[in-house]
């Protein structure tokens, strides 16, 4: 009988030991699932902070691409722009050059007022290219003032006229009466004076540029006609078509 108590007390005592180390071994597995769910909430976390700091970074890079290319298109407008007026200073000294030896002094003033005036064109040019936060921006303010059509193709003809004089080509005007126009007029003497140097060096001696401008539709459409051969069909692009706000 004795014995029996005995063997009944041991297989209680195993019996709460075991009992002690499920138990135990129950809090630990909780405990174990506890972590991991903390392990897996801060790997998600970590995870959407790397995606959102790689999207960010992103951006950055597309912005900073973008901006290079604005860049790069600034400096290659501006140095386009600024060959033209330095063409027409150029040539106007040779002219000068001329009618000075020639005591052709009405000639020298007027040559003299022209290179003054593209003097101050390229000045504005470079102010622009120098202009940081124009570049930062990607692109220039376009300023808007009242703009006397007939003034303005007046005083755009008389440089084209000097150039042209050298190669034996002809400068006219044919604007509408009394044309005025809301824009700015720094941006349209840039897009003008390009096509004007473009039609002057491609039209052969004798021939024609015609400075064009005409009321549209509550605006006016400027153009620029010349004799020389023209592009070829295949050359012409949507490029050359678009219309643009000055």
């Amino acid at each position: 009988m004795l014995f029996r108590s005995g063997l009944i007390a041991n297989q209680s005592a195993a019996a709460l030991e075991s009992a002690t180390l499920v138990a135990a071994l129950t809090r630990s597995k909780q405990a174990l699932e506890v972590a991991h769910g903390e392990i897996l909430r801060w790997s998600e976390e970590l995870e959407r902070r790397v995606e959102a700091r790689t999207e960010e970074v992103r951006r950055q890079a597309d912005q900073i691409r973008a901006l290079a290319e604005e860049k790069d298109e600034l400096l290659g407008t501006v140095a386009h722009d600024i060959r033209g007026p330095l063409t027409a200073i150029s040539t106007l000294l040779e002219d000068c050059a001329e009618s000075v030896r020639g005591g052709d002094l009405a000639v020298v003033l007027d040559d003299l007022g022209v290179m003054a005036q593209s003097a101050r064109s390229m000045s504005l040019l470079l102010t622009d290219l120098l202009d940081v936060k124009k570049v930062e921006a990607g692109r220039t303010a376009l300023a808007s003032t009242d703009i006397d059509v007939t003034a303005f193709c007046a005083k755009a003809a008389a440089l084209a006229r000097m150039q042209g004089r050298t190669s034996g080509v002809t400068v006219t005007v044919d604007v509408a009466p009394g044309l005025h126009v809301s824009g700015d007029p720094r941006r349209l003497e840039q897009a003008l004076t390009n096509l004007l140097g473009n039609a002057l060096k491609f039209t052969p001696a004798g021939g024609t540029v015609t400075i064009r401008a005409r009321a549209v539709e509550g605006a006016a459409e400027f153009s620029v006609r010349d004799s020389g051969p023209g592009l070829r069909s295949e050359e012409h692009t949507s490029e050359l078509q678009s219309p643009c706000n000055l």
